[in-house]
């Protein structure tokens, strides 16, 4: 059986009181760029695990090294090619109305701003 140094990417909660910023996304900034040394407290409160890296001992050119996307980190991926092909199709839909002239009903125009909407809070998100 093979032997492997393995390198887990996982959510961790780092917690670093008392940043001073004008907003509380100036203040996320801030602390985003410190060191895991800096923070005061380190909780790994069942995060999820987004990747390995996975090497064999000794394989110093990193050869057989392999990266392993899990799950959440698969998402993580997705999500954004996921938004811009929603993007895209709700952009075709509106041109080509407008191209031929179609009038929305009632119910489609509420169906499509529910879209646009559902679309701006994934990308807030």
């Amino acid at each position: 059986m093979t032997k492997y140094n393995v390198h887990i990417f996982r959510e961790l909660r780092l917690y670093y009181p008392g940043i001073e910023a004008e907003s509380h996304e100036a203040a996320a900034e801030a602390a985003s760029k410190l060191t895991l040394d800096e923070a005061q407290d380190i909780h790994e409160c069942d995060g999820s695990d987004f990747g390995a890296l996975v090497d064999v001992p000794g394989d110093d050119l990193f050869i057989y090294t392999r990266a392993i996307d899990f799950e959440p980190g698969r998402m993580l991926d997705a999500a954004a090619s996921l938004l811009e092909a929603l993007d895209y199709l709700l952009e075709q839909t509106v041109d080509q109305d407008l191209k031929h002239g179609i009038t929305l009903t009632e119910g489609e125009a509420e169906a499509r701003a529910k879209a646009l909407a559902a679309i701006a809070k994934a990308r807030a998100a």
